[in-house]
């Protein structure tokens, strides 16, 4: 996801039912219909292989996707799946983390704010890349002139050694992760 491609299309030898009900109620907690306490603790994101990328494209004519496939040797294909990482949240610089906490208590940032500009061009960013740094960390988006968060219970943190740190916490996964650190 950091060069902007999503997984469209993945195997893994991870239970396929544990998984289909991660992602139906990853959208029930979304849209408010359940819990997020259905989650278990578990730190570890689903270990999958990726063979098919996609990401949006478009030209002066038309919208469409642009698409990588993987190509894995078969001995490789074969073998178990590789284990899952620790899920853990995104490091920001002090000018990102400033960007996200806002957005994270007021919800949205108007890029035409006076001042605005001035913050980020002295932080040594334009417009863009700070929106798109933020982008590809996949924490928020530019809509018109707003930024606004891509999660939906987005946590960010001032660590004690110096490093900031964001990412979702509608499941409780940034707290038990900061949890972690301080053990």
């Amino acid at each position: 996801m950091k060069d902007g491609f999503w997984p469209a299309f993945v195997s893994t030898t991870s239970n396929p039912i544990e998984l289909m009900l991660e992602i139906i109620w990853t959208r029930l907690v979304y849209d408010k219909k359940i819990s997020a306490t259905v989650f278990d603790e578990d730190d570890y994101l689903p270990s999958v292989l990726r063979f098919i990328d996609a990401i949006p494209a478009r030209d002066k004519y038309k919208a469409g996707w642009r698409y990588r496939v993987a190509n894995f040797p078969d001995s490789f294909i074969d073998s178990p799946t590789p284990l899952s990482d620790r899920w853990e949240p995104v490091f920001l610089d002090q000018t990102q983390f400033v960007i996200i906490y806002r957005l994270c208590v007021d919800g949205h940032i108007d890029v035409t704010e006076s001042g605005f500009e001035r913050f980020v061009l002295d932080s040594g960013y334009t417009v863009e890349s700070l929106i798109n740094s933020l982008n590809k960390a996949g924490l928020c988006a530019r809509v018109g002139d707003q930024i606004v968060l891509l999660t939906r219970g987005c946590s960010c943190t001032n660590l004690p050694d110096g490093r900031f740190a964001a990412g979702e916490n509608i499941a409780g996964q940034f707290n038990r992760w900061l949890g972690h650190q301080y053990a």
